[in-house]
């Protein structure tokens, strides 16, 4: 089933009965189903079937009890590379400020090699009622906290990706100095605070215009399209930690197939909601992040 979903991922958006089959899969219930959803959630290009196989995923995830990140680090199998997409969960998880306990820890990272030694150079913080104790992944597997001693997961904690707006300039420091080689920006990555959201908004204003497939980038780090109207696509939200952001553009992207690639002028950026920082600072980043890919 999962060899059918990976041939048929890039081609499933052409049948006429494509949503019916994403529904028969999730009626299968089976792991090998599961799988076929997430290959099907995260490589089908027609959105119509790629937002049903992700609410497909999403809803066996919450079946089981556990996050849909869980659930697609639990599907990584022994015989194949661990890849990007591992590496975008953890990046999401530290954006998100998403947990997972100290038993998917231990079973879907620390107990399996090539996932461990892909999650090596990260930071993770152990949350317990009365602290945060931040800690990284050992050669050997071991875990070691900012001293670089050995360090004992509690059996109760949450474990988190720690996002480095939430560690002291000392902490940092020792961090830096103990990792080298992480998969993804974490110690090191940009920082732009702002003293309001008004202040925020006037920096964005800076980015004016964009490319139709820059937008259609922001869905990886959690975007989501808006409506469509008169067959084009002229706003993409994003929604973290009690921050809404909403993206307009001009004049839309038509959505249709064989329809040609245009620039897009960004004609509004408006922020809303009392989030936390790190949502401010990740926000501020993924849209300067599109202005350079469109610069590039």
């Amino acid at each position: 089933l999962c060899m059918m979903a990976a041939e048929l991922g890039p081609r499933v958006g052409q049948f006429s009965k494509a949503q019916i089959l994403v529904d028969v899969i999730a009626a299968m219930g089976t792991r090998a189903a599961i799988e076929a959803l997430h290959i099907l959630s995260t490589k089908v290009k027609t959105r119509s079937v790629k937002d049903r196989a992700r609410a497909a995923f999403d809803a066996a995830a919450k079946r089981t009890g556990i996050s849909e990140h869980d659930l697609a680090d639990k599907l990584i199998t022994d015989d194949k590379p661990v890849g990007k997409d591992f590496v975008r969960r953890l990046e999401q998880r530290m954006v998100t400020a998403s947990k997972m306990s100290a038993v998917e820890l231990i079973e879907n990272i620390l107990q399996r090699d090539a996932v461990r030694q892909r999650a090596r150079g990260i930071v993770f913080g152990a949350q317990t009622k009365s602290k945060v104790v931040t800690f990284t992944i050992g050669e050997d597997g071991e875990l070691l906290d900012i001293e670089g001693d050995e360090y004992t997961l509690p059996k109760d904690a949450n474990v988190i990706v720690v996002h480095p707006i939430d560690l002291s300039e000392k902490q940092l420091k020792k961090w830096r100095a103990q990792i080298a080689g992480a998969p993804f920006k974490q110690l090191d990555r940009p920082i732009r605070a702002f003293s309001s959201q008004r202040a925020m908004t006037k920096h964005l204003k800076s980015i004016e215009r964009t490319t139709q497939g820059s937008v259609f980038g922001l869905e990886h780090l959690g975007w989501r399209r808006g409506a469509v109207i008169g067959g084009r696509l002229s706003s993409m939200t994003r929604e973290l930690d009690g921050v809404t952001a909403t993206l307009e553009i001009e004049p839309g992207i038509y959505v249709g197939r064989g329809m040609p690639a245009s620039e897009q002028r960004i004609t509004k950026i408006a922020i809303r909601g009392e989030g936390s920082a790190r949502a401010m600072v990740e926000i501020t980043r993924e849209l300067e992040t599109l202005a350079r890919r469109t610069r590039e």
